[in-house]
């Protein structure tokens, strides 16, 4: 995994949205406690659990917006890599629903690596 604070603090933010979609079970607050960890970033993750609990209904655009203002000079592969990182993240609790899907999805349209982002998470 990447050493870059602010990407491994995306990385964090994006797993956290995305496993916030239906409400944060047990499991998935293990995984996030976990995922800190092994980014060395642990006193992040109260941090990104408020940017996403503060308002659920403006989460999405929230970190839609901080991932694009902090990734979009970088190159596609990098932007790619984050979405990517943050998938195989949430399958280490064995699946990614719909929703969450689709919250994957419009990030990779909004950060233009969707046709990579697809093409990737179907191998």
């Amino acid at each position: 995994m990447p050493t870059d604070v602010s990407y491994n603090r995306l990385l964090l933010l994006i797993n956290t949205l995305v496993f916030s979609c239906n409400g944060l079970d047990e499991q998935e607050d293990e995984v996030l406690i976990n995922l800190s960890g092994q980014l060395g970033i642990q006193h992040e993750l109260p941090w990104a659990m408020d940017f996403i609990k503060n308002d659920m209904k403006t989460a999405f655009l929230r970190t839609k917006d901080l991932v694009f203002s902090n990734t979009f000079s970088q190159s596609p592969d990098t932007r790619l890599r984050l979405l990517t990182d943050a998938w195989k993240n949430s399958l280490l609790r064995g699946y990614v629903n719909e929703l969450e899907a689709i919250v994957f999805i419009k990030l990779s349209k909004i950060l233009e690596v969707e046709s990579d982002f697809i093409s990737t998470i179907r191998d």
